[in-house]
């Protein structure tokens, strides 16, 4: 049956490749570090220091394929392939979208990343690449959308996030909505993004008995400096609410959603920056740091967490890098100023792309 499986696949290719220009790629990206929880750490069963080795295929490996179906029409299929160590051989959409070109803007339907995303200029490869997600880097994944695209402007709809704890059920009657600019007057580039939602939320799964109407924003910036052998970037956002539409990382364990009450809203705010030196064509140094945190009025204090990290990439040849690292997620203190414990990372990630 597999075997059969695989025939039908490379047929499907081999005849599109007739109707279209497919342009394969994929990485392998592996993980080999140890893991060092603090005795206070969240999830930390043993009360003591507790140190573990984490080896292993990273689940964002991926293969894709870029397609160029005419001088109109574009597309992206890539899959995320999973990883036996962490107990999930599942292949994963990662994104699977298509560009129409209208000549002076471009519109994109399917799942890809959406306007308001920060988090890719910075390279912390610990906790399966986070890049500082969760501690002032913003991502809200990859999700369906439609996305209209003009010059440096990125305006895309959506379904919104309905991630509320202590809600049963929800009635979603209007798109998120996010937009973005970008602007390259080399050697900077700046990037201001914004996205709004909302929905009715309800305790009851009869949708009766406590309801309230959640709104969530976010106002984010993105400043990047490229002076060659010397890099630099820093962004920051602030809003409300920011974790019903998926904002925080779970690595920083922060609750940024309003209370099961409806009553009470979270007001949130974060900041990354990093700084590299080429000091080669071979060798990258980079040091990073980000700072995140929620705040609502029946807090006793804010939920905070911040990260820091420094590693160095590699090239050992042309397509193949390892990038040893030394990072810390320290979740600070939560809602009730109690301390949350640290997670220290010591190893490396090693990555082919090809």
């Amino acid at each position: 049956m597999k075997k059969l499986i695989a025939l039908l696949a490379m047929g499907l290719i081999s005849a599109s490749a007739f109707a279209a220009q497919w342009d394969m790629y994929g990485q392998v990206r592996l993980r080999a570090f140890y893991e060092s929880l603090s005795k206070d750490y969240t999830g930390n069963a043993t009360g003591e220091t507790d140190t573990d080795l984490s080896f292993g295929n990273q689940a964002n490996s991926r293969i894709g394929a870029k397609v160029k179906a005419d001088d109109k029409l574009s597309a992206v299929v890539e899959l995320g392939l999973g990883s036996s160590e962490n107990g999930n051989n599942a292949v994963t959409t990662r994104l699977i979208y298509a560009d129409y070109n209208f000549g002076a803007f471009k519109l994109r339907m399917g799942q890809d990343y959406g306007p308001t995303a920060t988090f890719f200029d910075f390279n912390q490869v610990s906790n399966t690449d986070n890049d500082l997600v969760g501690f002032g880097a913003i991502n809200s994944s990859r999700y369906a959308q439609l996305k209209l695209m003009a010059g440096g402007l990125e305006v895309a709809i959506s379904k919104p996030g309905v991630n509320l704890t202590g809600a049963a059920t929800y009635d979603v009657m209007l798109p998120r909505i996010e937009a973005a600019y970008t602007l390259d007057m080399k050697p900077i580039k700046a990037k201001i993004a914004g996205g709004y939602q909302t929905f009715k939320a309800y305790q009851n799964a009869n949708e009766t008995g406590a309801d309230g109407n959640i709104s969530a924003y976010v106002l984010a910036a993105l400043v990047k400096v490229d002076m060659g052998a010397i890099y630099a970037n820093a962004t920051g956002y602030l809003g409300s609410n920011t974790g019903t539409m998926g904002y925080q990382g779970s690595a920083s364990g922060i609750n940024s959603t309003a209370a099961a009450s409806f009553s009470e809203d979270s007001s949130d705010y974060g900041f990354a920056l990093n700084a590299g030196f080429k000091a080669s064509d071979s060798l990258i140094l980079e040091a990073g740091y980000g700072y995140a945190q929620a705040d609502r009025d029946d807090y006793t204090k804010a939920d905070k967490a911040q990260s820091y990290y420094v590693n160095a990439t590699y090239k050992i040849a042309k397509n193949f890098f390892i990038v040893p690292e030394i990072s810390v997620e320290d979740r600070m203190k939560n809602k009730n100023d109690t301390k949350e414990g640290s997670k220290t990372f010591y190893g490396a990630k090693f990555q082919a792309n090809f």
